[in-house]
C-alpha cells in the first residue's frame, strides 16, 4: 500500500463517477438521478449508516491507534482512513453537488477498495 496506490485509485474512481454521472446526466444510464426511500428504506439507512460507522470507521480507527507501533499496519490503516475520509466528503459533495444517487457507486467503488486494503493487512498478518 503506497501514496501512489492510494492517489492512483481515488483518480481512477473520481473518473469513473464523473463518467457514470454524465452519462445519466445525458440520458444514456437510465440510473434514477434522485433516490425516493420509502419510510421502511429510512430507517433501514439510518440503521445502515451506525453499522457503517462502528465497522468501517471506529474498529480501524480504535486497530490503527492499538498497532501504531508497526509501521505496515500503521500505513495500511492510515491509508484505510485516508481513504474513507476522502470517500465520505466525495459523497457529500456529489450528492448535494450533482447527482443524489451516484453515492451509491462512489460507496461501491469505495468499499471494494477498502476491502482490498483490509484483506492487504490480513495477508501481511500471517
Amino acid at each position: 500500500m503506497t501514496w501512489k496506490t492510494t492517489f492512483l485509485f481515488m483518480v481512477l474512481a473520481t473518473l469513473v463517477v464523473i463518467l457514470v454521472g454524465w452519462l445519466t446526466s445525458i440520458g444514456i444510464l437510465p440510473i434514477s438521478q434522485m433516490i425516493n426511500y420509502s419510510d421502511a428504506g429510512l430507517r433501514f439507512i439510518r440503521v445502515w449508516i451506525l453499522l457503517a460507522i462502528a465497522i468501517g470507521l471506529i474498529v480501524p480507527t480504535i486497530t490503527f491507534v492499538i498497532w501504531f507501533k508497526y509501521p505496515e499496519i500503521r500505513k495500511i490503516f492510515g491509508f484505510y482512513l485516508l481513504v474513507l475520509i476522502i470517500q465520505i466528503v466525495t459523497e457529500q459533495i456529489v450528492s448535494r453537488v450533482w447527482l443524489p444517487s451516484l453515492v451509491v457507486i462512489i460507496g461501491t467503488l469505495y468499499t471494494a477498495f477498502r476491502v482490498w486494503q483490509l484483506w492487504q493487512c490480513v495477508m501481511m498478518c500471517r
